[in-house]
C-alpha cells in the first residue's frame, strides 16, 4: 500500500522493470495515463462504484440537482469534459510504443504454405482412394465373369466324360454279347428241344391233370 495516489504513480514510474502495479480509481488512472507516456492501463474495471451527491432527506436541492444533471447530460456537457481532459491531452504527442508491425502478408506466408500443403496432400489421398476402390471393384467383376465360364467348362467336361464312359460300357457289353454262344439244343428232362436261331427255346406248359 502507498500513502496517496501521487506516491503510487511515482513508484510506478521508478520501477523500470515493470514489477510494480498500482490499483486506484479508474478515472484518475485514465487521466494520469493520458498525461504520462510511461504509464499504461491494463485489465478491466472491477468493483465499480458510482458517485453520488448526498443531501438532507426532503430537501428541495434533490430535485434541483437532479434536474441540473439531466440538463447537463442532455447537452452532453459531461462528454465534452471527458473528451477535453481525458482524450485530447499530451498523450497524443507520445511516441508510438507499439513496435509490432501487425499482421502482414509475409507473416501469413507460413499459414498459406501449410494450408496449400494440406490441401495437396488431401487431393493425393483422395485420388489414391478412388483409384484403389475402382481397381478393387474391377477385379471383383472379372472374378464373377470368369467363374461361370469355368463352371460351364467343368460341367461340359464332366458330361462328355460320363457319355464316353456310357458308350464304352455299351460297346463292351456288345462285344461280350457277340462272343457268347447259345447251345442249339436245350435238355429238358430226358429229351432235347431244338433252339431257334435267336437262341430261344419254346416250352409247352400244360396243367397237371391235362390228358391229350
Amino acid at each position: 500500500p502507498v500513502p496517496d495516489a501521487k506516491t503510487g504513480f511515482q513508484q510506478v514510474n521508478e520501477h523500470t522493470d515493470a514489477d510494480f502495479a498500482f490499483i486506484h480509481d479508474s478515472a484518475e488512472i485514465k487521466y494520469e495515463v493520458t498525461r504520462n507516456c510511461n504509464l499504461t492501463e491494463v485489465g478491466e474495471v472491477f468493483a465499480e462504484q458510482p458517485y453520488a451527491i448526498a443531501v438532507q432527506q426532503g430537501s428541495r436541492l434533490q430535485e434541483d440537482l437532479s434536474r441540473a444533471l439531466l440538463e447537463l447530460q442532455k447537452e452532453r456537457f459531461l462528454e465534452q469534459l471527458a473528451s477535453k481532459y481525458w482524450n485530447e491531452s499530451a498523450r497524443q504527442a507520445c511516441p508510438d510504443a507499439d513496435e509490432s508491425e501487425g499482421i502482414t502478408l509475409e507473416s501469413l506466408g507460413g499459414v498459406f504454405i501449410a494450408t496449400l500443403f494440406g490441401l495437396g496432400l488431401a487431393m493425393l489421398t483422395l485420388a489414391w482412394e478412388v483409384f484403389y476402390y475402382k481397381r478393387k471393384e474391377k477385379n471383383k467383376v472379372q472374378t464373377f465373369d470368369t467363374k461361370p465360364e469355368k463352371l460351364a467348362f467343368e460341367s461340359k467336361t464332366s458330361l462328355e466324360s460320363k457319355v464316353a464312359q456310357s458308350v464304352a460300357k455299351i460297346r463292351k457289353r456288345g462285344k461280350i454279347g457277340k462272343k457268347s454262344t447259345v447251345a442249339k439244343n436245350v435238355t429238358f428232362g430226358d429229351s432235347f428241344k431244338p433252339v431257334s436261331e435267336k437262341g430261344v427255346s419254346y416250352i409247352s406248359v400244360f396243367p397237371k391233370d391235362y390228358r391229350p
